[in-house]
């Protein structure tokens, strides 16, 4: 009886298919996202622009027109950009101006990007602290985010009152620094 040889076939195989584009995995974030933490705020429209590499990773809302804009530098590792994508895509659930944004708001876009495997650099201690803030409050009050997002659906102007009322377990205490500015 004849073995039978495996090996290459000396047939290509099919080129991978292309990575999905910024737009699809925004796209796709926002679905999980709403599904986590409910609708995203209304009428909120989005674009990602490319900067060249080392550039800003931020997303900039203009509350006038109801549309934010993520920027994100170019040349990032897949597994970057996709991770910082889905840090931003929070950003456009709940949209802030910079002068809104509170650690709360920061915490949930960490978080959310941390459940996509990426994580804060180690010595950002200031995402560190915000990521263990809304991690243990979405521990204590799974569904505590999404309640409190009913009332207001902008992470950013949630204020502390509204956080215990949603979630009786979080002490009035450990309120104050979610709704701390950044």
């Amino acid at each position: 009886m004849k073995i039978p040889q495996y090996g290459y076939s000396g047939i290509p195989s099919r080129p991978p298919p292309p990575p999905p584009t910024d737009d699809d995995l925004v796209n796709g974030f926002l679905a999980e996202a709403e599904a986590l933490y409910g609708p995203r705020f209304p009428g909120v429209s989005f674009e990602v622009q490319v900067l060249p590499p080392g550039g800003a990773l931020d997303t900039v809302f203009d509350p006038v027109a109801n549309h934010a804009i993520i920027h994100r530098p170019a040349g990032l590792a897949e597994h970057d950009r996709i991770g910082q994508l889905a840090q931003e895509s929070i950003h456009v659930l709940s949209p802030a101006t910079p002068n809104e944004a509170k650690v709360f708001d920061r915490g949930l876009a960490t978080l959310f990007a941390v459940r996509h495997n990426y994580f804060p650099a180690f010595d950002r201690y200031d995402y560190w602290a915000a990521l263990l803030a809304v991690d243990w409050l979405d521990r204590i009050c799974p569904d505590g985010i999404r309640q409190m997002r009913v009332g207001q659906p902008r992470v950013a102007l949630i204020g502390a009152n509204e956080m215990t009322e949603a979630c009786n377990a979080l002490p009035p205490y450990a309120a104050h620094f979610p709704v701390q500015p950044i």
